[in-house]
């Protein structure tokens, strides 16, 4: 899986974790790929798929941290989905990027993403989210670039017999992020700056399913990559890149891992989780590792990373259902009760007016009829008996009606 602004970038931990020379050079087609933090079905991965992410169920936090063994060329990452209602979620994603040369200066990449998803339908989510890249280069040349992504999710099965099915669509960096590598560059770089190269743009497609009574998870991805090609900066453009991964749950807090990355490696790893605990609704653990070297010598041998993901608060349900609740039950009766003491402390043209909200507002509510006998009742203690008359007319045509 591609980020939509590190996984193209030609430095980062590409060039510098792996070939370990100076020279600041860009080139076409060269980018880092993340397959560690987060998949496509994972709620908090807004840069695989900005859609992704309303499929958040409650607040949801999510901090990973990615090295090379000798430390030389490492990445975090941090995000948080919130969803409002039913139909629309937010995100925010933070990455830090960078890869030191021979310990001396380091080329590093600041990243912030702001996301929104909308529910369209009860199976189809859009998102669109907008990036913000500060890049240092090895403290050179430094400059800030904007991107952005936009995707759809299609969830076409969820049953506890068949299982869940999600699939989606992204085009990653539909406006890309501008690198300058000029001394003399601006400090806000735009994909409209000359001369400056922009990340290539991909198609991404992504499918996930968890099946068998939850125990089994399968993520399958896809990516084009650069399908907008500028002739300009070479390459071929239209590359496909593949990755799977296959997660088993030995019990419904442990599971194990095996991932092909689309860098042409095998990844092993674990996951273990817990639910319910103080104040997380649920808790989870995930370690890879692996070794690059597998296939093509890339000279970072050893690399690993950790993730932790936490839940907490109320879910979606939960919170609109308590909303409901105190619309129907509890806000009705604090009115009622409010106007009672209005009529009870003699405040008879207040009491009326309060009994008359309680009916307008709750026409539903269980003690309505009571609200019209005692706004009546007001309007008697007012002398007003024109008008505790009409009340009572009207709340006996009311009762006939309802019967």
């Amino acid at each position: 899986m591609h980020t939509s602004f590190i996984k193209t970038s030609v430095l980062g931990l590409t060039v510098a974790a792996s070939s370990l020379f100076a020279e600041i050079t860009y080139a076409p087609h060269k980018y880092q790929q993340n397959d560690w933090f987060a998949e496509f079905g994972g709620n908090t991965a807004m840069y695989v798929n900005p859609a992704s992410i309303s499929e958040t169920e409650q607040l949801e936090f999510s901090a990973a941290f990615f090295s090379s063994i000798s430390g030389e060329a490492s990445q975090e990452y941090l995000s948080l989905t919130y969803p409002m209602d039913y139909k629309h979620t937010l995100g925010f994603s933070f990455f830090e990027n960078g890869a030191s040369i021979d310990g001396g200066k380091s080329y590093g990449e600041y990243a912030f993403m702001f996301g929104y998803a909308y529910n369209l339908f009860q199976f189809i989510s859009l998102g669109i989210d907008l990036s913000v890249l500060y890049i240092n280069q090895f403290d050179d040349v430094k400059q800030l670039t904007l991107g952005s992504d936009i995707g759809v999710s299609w969830n076409p099965l969820a049953s506890s017999k068949l299982g869940y099915l999600l699939v989606g669509l992204s085009l990653q960096n539909i406006l890309p992020p501008a690198v300058a590598t000029d001394n003399d560059a601006p400090m806000f770089v735009f994909f409209t700056t000359k001369d400056a190269y922009k990340i290539p743009t991909n198609l991404n497609f992504s499918l996930f399913y968890r099946g068998l009574d939850r125990s089994l998870e399968v993520k399958i991805e896809a990516s084009l990559i650069d399908i907008m090609h500028d002739e300009d900066e070479g390459g071929e453009g239209f590359n496909l890149e593949t990755s799977f991964t296959v997660t088993y749950y030995l019990s419904p807090h442990l599971g194990v891992r095996g991932r092909f990355t689309k860098e042409g490696y095998f990844v092993a790893g674990a996951t273990v989780n817990v639910k319910d605990v103080s104040i997380f609704r649920y808790l989870s653990l995930d370690l890879e590792m692996s070794h690059d070297d597998l296939y093509a010598k890339k000279n970072r041998g050893f690399i690993w990373a950790v993730k932790i993901t936490s839940r907490f608060g109320d879910t979606r349900e939960e919170k609109i259902g308590e909303e409901r609740y105190r619309r129907l039950k509890i806000e009705p009766e604090n009115d009622y009760r409010a106007a009672m003491r209005l009529y009870l402390n003699r405040q008879f043209l207040e009491a009326a007016y309060a009994f008359g909200k309680v009916q307008t507002k709750y026409p539903a509510f269980h003690l309505v009829d009571q609200a019209a006998f005692y706004k009546a009742k007001s309007f008697e203690n007012l002398r007003m008996h024109k008008a505790a008359k009409s009340v009572y007319e009207d709340a006996i045509k009311h009762c006939s009606e309802v019967r």
